[in-house]
């Protein structure tokens, strides 16, 4: 399965049947091309058939922007009767996570950034409520404390039928559900 030209070839990977796994298990054709040195990717793809039980998968490998590894095989639907091709467009879920935590390390490892600086140094916004002394490496690793953002809650609705408005919402600056002005009478001490 090695070399530039598109090579197909049938491995050794099984696939569960259409007749539910009863016994009769069918070869997976593995198609597509590997450069020389990358074999070990290609053994791997044909394992997941083999031993992950696999029902189509496709890989694509790039290395100093060359294409070294591109395969495919199975099938590209739920009931298996649709082969896996060079064009099958796959949903991939959460492929940014891996490449937005690569992303800072990286550039600590160029001298970029310093894990040990305030997010601050970077994101000056970020040190609003008391986050001032929180480090890069604190936010990377999730212990920075920032709790998850959660939405407002609407406003309550009044009872069906009453004319009762309801309350207003709290005023920013001072917590009163009135709104505040600077000609708002305010209760003397005393």
């Amino acid at each position: 399965m090695s070399g530039s030209a598109g090579v197909s070839t049938t491995a050794g990977a099984e696939a569960d049947d259409t007749d539910g796994g009863a016994g009769e298990r069918a070869a997976v054709d593995v198609r597509g091309t590997v450069a020389p040195g990358y074999e070990p990717v290609a053994d791997a793809f044909v394992r997941n058939f083999e031993q992950r039980g696999e029902r189509g998968a496709a890989v694509a490998v790039y290395r100093h922007g060359h294409k070294v590894v591109d395969l495919w095989a199975g099938t590209r639907d739920v009931d298996g009767t649709e082969p896996w091709a060079v064009d099958t467009v796959q949903i991939v879920r959460s492929a940014g996570k891996g490449i937005a935590a690569a992303v800072p390390l990286m550039l600590h490892q160029r001298g970029q950034v310093d894990l040990d600086a305030p997010v601050s140094t970077y994101w000056p916004e970020f040190k609003a409520n008391g986050k001032e002394r929180v480090l890069v490496r604190d936010l990377l690793a999730h212990r920075a404390g920032v709790p998850p953002w959660t939405p407002p809650s609407p406003p309550p609705k009044p009872p069906t039928g009453s004319r009762a408005r309801p309350p207003s919402p709290p005023n920013a600056r001072t917590g009163s559900p009135e709104p505040t002005t600077a000609t708002t009478p305010r209760p003397s001490a005393g």
